[in-house]
């Protein structure tokens, strides 16, 4: 009997051994090490205000329901008081009033939990710089740990005004030693013929953005389109996911929605400011929040490190707006990244959590109107057997096939993505 069963096993091993064909080679989803999180951080979900909102208790619950847990731009012509902030506290909403006139002064409900600090200015010039920089120091011995927040410009690729847009990025920080570095641009607009175009500089702002939040070790806001005006669209939920997805490619801590209600006829909001009542772009805001706030607390586990441009197989010699992102990284220098090819333009923002554990954040880089959905081919180092992707907040996992994992990123998504060694 003995014989036997050592003989079984035998035949048995070199079966493994040649053909691959049984258990003992394979890896399943049992055997791999799948990380996890505590729920115990958010990512920035912030709107500006914008104009005449009233704000009662349904305004905080649109809030709380929509996800968004900062207010930034409130007026003071719409009031604020310690009534206020319980409110906004009460919904799980913290607030940075617009107060451009600040010189010094403090008001009563400074060290009220709701109250973060002021939007001191919005959008300077680079003159302004040793303004802000006096006003800076002054907070610092009257505001004590509250936010001195400064939100810029985008800016045009090739542009010389401000010395062009890294000067202005950079030597801002130099002048000012922000807290957060926050700018908006608004990517999705409308061309002359009525076509729905993204601009040039969207991936350039962000790009140079992140590069210098990283250089100065803070986190990183951006303000995107969610209200219709000029030549701007009404966001669908679609181009509202794909704007906040190519931000979280770049490592942003913080999506501010621009804006949540206006006055202005040529604007349509989230908030009709005549009825307070909610519009379409309420719920397409709304939707797009609740994808991310499903797992943002993973996200914010990780550090951004940078971020590569991968073009797109189908059109490799495309002109594209990544050409000008002058601080991609290459996706296989010191990652878990042998290979990276993909159908259509990609991001490929690059991760690190605590322990030195790889994820990349791979965002569809094309128009969200044109529906390019992309087929991605990462291949892994060893010892990574599996990866799990996370899709608008839903997670699966996926196993290598020799070191190989094809995942689809559809149009207007980001996904990410972990990679996973065995136990």
């Amino acid at each position: 009997m003995k014989m036997k069963t050592v003989q079984i096993v035998g035949v048995s091993l070199i079966l493994c051994l040649l053909f691959g064909l049984c258990a003992c080679g394979k890896v399943s989803q049992e055997d791999l090490n799948i990380p996890t999180f505590e729920d115990n951080q958010s990512i920035v979900i912030g709107t500006w205000s914008g104009s005449m909102v009233e704000w009662t208790d349904q305004q905080f619950t649109n809030l709380q329901e929509a996800n968004i847990n900062y207010l930034l731009g409130v007026s003071e012509f719409m009031g604020y008081s310690n009534a206020f902030f319980d409110k906004a506290q009460a919904a799980g909403v913290s607030v940075i009033p617009d107060k451009r006139s600040w010189n010094g002064e403090v008001s009563d409900y400074m060290d009220h939990p709701a109250f973060v600090g002021y939007c001191v200015w919005d959008e300077p010039a680079i003159d302004d710089y040793p303004a802000l920089a006096e006003k800076k120091a002054l907070w610092e011995s009257t505001m004590g740990d509250k936010l001195f927040f400064v939100n810029l410009f985008p800016g045009e690729i090739g542009d010389t005004q401000f010395g062009g847009y890294e000067n202005y990025v950079s030597k801002y920080i130099e002048a000012v030693q922000p807290e957060v570095l926050s700018f908006d641009i608004y990517p999705i607009m409308s061309d002359y013929s009525g076509k729905t175009v993204i601009k040039d500089n969207f991936f350039n702002n962000l790009d140079v953005c992140s590069y210098y939040a990283k250089e100065a070790g803070i986190p990183l806001w951006f303000s995107l389109l969610a209200a219709k005006h000029m030549s701007y669209v009404a966001p669908s939920t679609e181009e509202f996911r794909w704007q906040m997805a190519v931000g979280q490619a770049y490592g942003v801590q913080g999506l501010v929605h621009y804006a949540y209600a206006s006055h202005d006829p040529d604007y349509t909001s989230p908030i009709d400011w005549k009825t307070q009542e909610p519009t379409e772009l309420y719920y397409n805001m709304k939707n797009a929040n609740a994808e991310v706030a499903a797992w943002d607390h993973i996200y914010m586990s990780y550090q951004w490190q940078g971020t590569a441009t991968v073009t797109g197989s189908v059109n490799p010699y495309s002109i594209t707006a990544m050409m000008f992102c002058t601080h991609s990284v290459d996706p296989t220098e010191n990652t878990a990244i042998a290979s990276i090819k993909s159908e259509e333009d990609l991001l490929c923002g690059i991760f690190k959590d605590e322990n030195g554990n790889p994820a990349y954040m791979l965002t569809n880089a094309t128009n969200p109107a044109d529906e390019k959905d992309t087929m991605v081919t990462l291949t892994l180092d060893d010892p990574y057997k599996g990866v799990l992707v996370i899709d608008r907040g839903i997670q699966s996992v996926k196993l290598l096939e020799n070191n190989v994992v094809t995942i689809e990123v559809e149009s207007s998504e980001g996904v990410f993505v972990i990679p996973l060694t065995t136990k």
